[in-house]
């Protein structure tokens, strides 16, 4: 511990400050970072590689090389092994749009999918792309490559939506969106051919690819104890089918962190750690700056709270603060 005393002390100011202030990284991350040092990693590059598994020191340490390093950036940054896989793929897909004239579709995409993406926006900016998931405010997309001017015709997505009730409601338990995906799951469909799971009144809205849909429909029979009936639906059912609670709340400033924190009643700290892990995204794409500033319309999504979308300030407090208002995912 003395020797990493000194090296962290040996560092210049602005580095200290940034590693110890501004991202709170704490002793025991520094010293499991310490032996990485020592492991051989030879530059920056191979050195954030080396540790990409251990995500919490790994982003810390993205943010303190960005002081001596500014040309690191989110899309210049060593991906891993299944990021490189996806971006390979999505790649791909693009090229073959554009070189044939012909739709081309992904996957269902979740949020650290979506955020490759947004990462390839530079290499693939000449192939028209169009992000749906089989209705307005679904969270896991698809993504079509092409369009009606460079293909010359019109492909609708390959969605399907499934309905999925209680044979005897009366009697039904309460079922939860795990429920439902455990269900699935225990099929042997992957997730990635899955979209959002969405309950209304006990009952489950499924959204699937072309291809699993029929599968689903005579095979998936019971759910938590709970017999159901599987049918593919038309037509949505009418009203949205997203929930949206308006709530306000107080904070001192507009910044991200800050209204986060205060949704999910979080400290600080706690936020921090989930920039650190990655885990939050604004407008569908991986947000690393705590102090970024939301603006109205903006959407945030926190893996394993949920989501809301942020409407502005409502009015200034007599204290200074800012009472501001957000439309919150039930």
């Amino acid at each position: 511990m003395p020797r990493l005393r000194r090296w962290l002390f040996s560092l210049p100011q602005r580095t200290k400050t940034s590693v110890i202030q501004r991202r709170s990284l704490h002793v025991c991350s520094l010293s499991r970072i310490f032996r990485f040092v020592h492991a051989g990693a030879k530059n920056v590059y191979n050195f954030i590689r080396c540790i990409r598994s251990e995500l919490c020191e790994a982003t810390c340490l993205l943010f303190f090389f960005r002081v001596d390093y500014p040309y690191l950036t989110k899309e210049t940054l060593p991906m891993s092994n299944d990021e490189l896989l996806l971006k390979k793929r999505l790649t791909e897909l693009a090229e073959k749009a554009y070189g044939q004239g012909t739709y081309t579709f992904t996957n269902f995409l979740g949020l650290a999918e979506q955020d490759v993406l947004s990462r390839l926006e530079r290499e693939i900016r000449h192939v028209p792309k169009t992000l749906y998931g089989g209705a307005e405010g679904c969270q896991r997309v698809m993504v079509r490559f092409g369009d009606e001017d460079l293909c010359g015709y019109d492909l609708p997505f390959p969605i399907i939506c499934l309905k999925a009730a209680p044979i005897a409601p009366k009697y039904a338990n309460k079922l939860t969106h795990r429920d439902i995906l455990g269900a699935l799951m225990n099929l042997g469909i992957t997730r990635e051919q899955l979209g959002d799971i969405v309950l209304r009144d006990n009952t489950a809205y499924i959204f699937a690819t072309e291809k699993i849909a029929p599968f689903i429909a005579d095979n998936l029979t019971k759910a938590k104890h709970t017999q159901l009936t599987v049918e593919i639906v038309e037509e949505l059912p009418e009203g949205a089918l997203f929930t949206l609670e308006t709530r306000q709340c107080v904070v001192s400033s507009e910044r991200i962190d800050g209204v986060v924190a205060h949704v999910y009643k979080y400290s600080r700290s706690q936020v921090n750690e989930l920039f650190c892990g990655r885990k939050i995204f604004l407008n569908g794409k991986c947000c690393e700056n705590t102090s970024t500033v939301l603006k109205d319309g903006d959407t945030i999504s926190v893996r394993g709270e949920g989501r809301f979308i942020y409407r502005g300030a409502v009015r200034t407090t007599k204290s200074g603060n800012l009472s501001v208002e957000i439309d919150m995912y039930v």
